[in-house]
């Protein structure tokens, strides 16, 4: 039983006489370790990094999404004006979330939507004119008859 204790005994010394090496080696490298004073100025630099860090990426990712907006909006726009049907789609618009006459629970109006259609002209029953239908703020709808002399109707 003796000679298995005396091995145990050596590693055991060889470990502990390690430690105070180990922290010696740390100190050296300017490393801290415990719950010194320098431990608290090198996690709130750390913090401090990590924020800046963290400020940049969000600062990255707002660009990267402006971007991608302009992008969605030049495709958007080289689409325009499509034909659907007898209409012409001359801008999408944009949206609201204003609850003010705005969208209900069967339409949405987006503020700046515009089409085209040729409809019988109210100066010459015989003529077909252009007319473009908007929706601007507020929500008022206009329609615009592309005619001399031009005509309009809001509401």
């Amino acid at each position: 039983g003796g000679s298995a204790s005396k091995p145990a005994a050596a590693a055991a010394a060889a470990d502990v006489e390690a430690v105070p090496t180990q922290a010696v080696a740390l100190s050296e490298t300017g490393a801290t370790t415990g719950t010194g004073a320098g431990t608290g100025a090198a996690m709130s630099e750390d913090a401090a990094a990590s924020e800046d860090a963290r400020e940049e990426d969000s600062a990255q990712a707002r660009e990267q999404l402006a971007e991608a907006a302009q992008m969605e909006e030049a495709a958007a726009a080289s689409l325009l004006p499509v034909q659907v049907g007898a209409a012409e789609v001359l801008s999408l618009g944009e949206l609201s979330c204003d609850p003010a006459g705005y969208f209900s629970n069967k339409a949405v109006f987006p503020i700046g939507f515009r089409t085209a259609r040729m409809h019988t002209s109210l100066h010459n029953k015989s003529q077909k004119v252009r007319h473009v239908s908007e929706i601007l703020p507020g929500p008022e709808f206009v329609v615009r008859a592309e005619t001399d002399p031009p005509y309009e109707y809001r509401g």
